[in-house]
């Protein structure tokens, strides 16, 4: 919901880390985005399964790497909902976002909340093995609104908007960012 609130509506977008292209075909049902906008996942079978599910929308793997085909500054918002934090190459992800928008482009993006109170509930809680320490979790990277923040602005974006969503406030379950490409 926070996304389809926040974004501008007319705008071409990447939905970076689409799995199945559930978040992109809502924002086309609403009419919210440019009709050519495309959906990315370094997942294959997430790709095929967006494209049987949608086959009217756009979806293409990304490189291994994490980059992708399209030219630079080909959309005016890229989106990564719950992505970052699967990421190793943090400054590579960030890298191609400015290299996809176009001048003063938005970038759109949540991951899991870890400010300091969640993080110290979470210690006295006994859960801090299960949390960060879990050998099969998925998450390898943990952001709180601090370090989120000096990962976009070491890449070139002025945060607009940061703020948390599920949950109460400070014990949130997700941070979402809105940012603006700087020249």
């Amino acid at each position: 919901h926070w996304f389809l609130k926040n974004i501008p509506l007319g705008l071409k977008v990447l939905d970076y880390g689409c799995g199945e292209g559930v978040l992109l075909a809502d924002l086309c049902k609403w009419g919210k985005i440019h009709a050519d906008s495309w959906g990315v996942d370094i997942s294959e079978n997430a790709i095929k399964k967006a494209t049987s599910r949608f086959p009217n929308l756009k979806f293409t793997p990304t490189n291994p790497d994490g980059t992708t085909s399209f030219p630079a500054q080909s959309f005016d918002a890229v989106i990564a909902t719950e992505v970052i934090e699967h990421i190793f190459d943090t400054d590579g992800v960030f890298k191609e976002f400015h290299r996809l928008l176009r001048p003063s482009g938005c970038l759109l993006l949540s991951c899991p909340y870890h400010g300091f109170l969640k993080n110290l509930t979470i210690l006295i809680s006994g859960k801090m093995d299960k949390h960060y320490h879990d050998p099969y979790s998925n998450h390898i990277r943990y952001y709180s609104p601090a370090t989120l923040r000096s990962v976009h602005e070491k890449h070139g974006f002025r945060l607009i908007k940061q703020s948390g969503v599920g949950r109460i406030p400070l014990l949130w379950n997700s941070m979402v960012t809105a940012a603006v490409k700087q020249p």
